[in-house]
């Protein structure tokens, strides 16, 4: 069944866990490696903290195999009303256009080794896909640009109901 889940108690502790030193190379102080705004407060959605906490380290993972040494990954929180939004950007290549959709699908990570994209990821995002649409949630990908629409990196969108405290 489903539970009320703050979400801060599924990807803080993720994130701390990168914050560990000895994750850290190179002169960057670790903690820097992961930001995160929007859970000051409680966030709560009703959910399975086991598979929603697959979806989140699958997602960080990600990012942080695709980031350049010494930038960040920027995890967002926006709760508005019954939806909650979090976003996972990196400064990474960016995903091809014409695969958008594509790396959701299950063997996606199968493909040419010249296109380092998603190598590792292929298999980690369709299970993420299929545990937020069991939550009747939406996951989305897309490439961030700049105004001059510079890529700036990609972004994972992931998308669920709020529920109250109530």
């Amino acid at each position: 069944g489903l539970i009320l889940i703050d979400l801060r108690d599924i990807i803080l502790p993720l994130i701390k866990s990168h914050q560990d030193p000895i994750h850290s190379g190179g002169g960057h102080s670790p903690k820097d490696r992961i930001v995160c705004f929007g859970l000051e407060d409680p966030v709560y959605i009703l959910g399975q903290s086991g598979r929603l906490e697959q979806v989140f380290q699958n997602l960080i993972d990600n990012a942080l195999s695709f980031a350049p040494e010494g930038t960040q990954v920027i995890v967002n929180v926006d709760h508005s009303s019954e939806r909650v939004k979090i976003t996972v950007d990196d400064f990474g290549p960016g995903i091809p256009e014409n695969r958008l959709e594509q790396v959701f699908e299950r063997f996606y990570s199968e493909r040419p080794v010249k296109e380092s994209f998603g190598m590792h990821s292929g298999l980690g995002l369709s299970i993420a896909k299929q545990i937020i649409d069991a939550h009747g949630g939406i996951i989305s990908a897309e490439n961030r640009r700049d105004k001059g629409g510079i890529l700036l990196g990609e972004r994972f969108i992931v998308r669920l109901r709020g529920a109250d405290k109530e």
